[in-house]
């Protein structure tokens, strides 16, 4: 009887642990994301502004 409750705790720990590590890792991809729309949003932008800047030049 121990012995099954120390087997199920120990399940459920790696359960756990196995969970908290899914979520990093979700959590770090959704991050990552983030950053990569953002470069590409300010490379945008940079382009659009030498772009103007080339425009504007007599």
């Amino acid at each position: 009887m121990i012995e099954e409750a120390e087997r199920d705790s120990e399940a459920s720990k790696k359960e756990s642990i196995l969970e908290a590590k899914d979520e990093a890792y979700r959590i770090r991809s959704e991050a990552e994301n983030d950053i990569r729309e953002r470069r590409n949003e300010i490379q945008k932008q940079e382009s659009r502004l030498l772009q103007k800047e080339e425009n504007a030049r007599p």
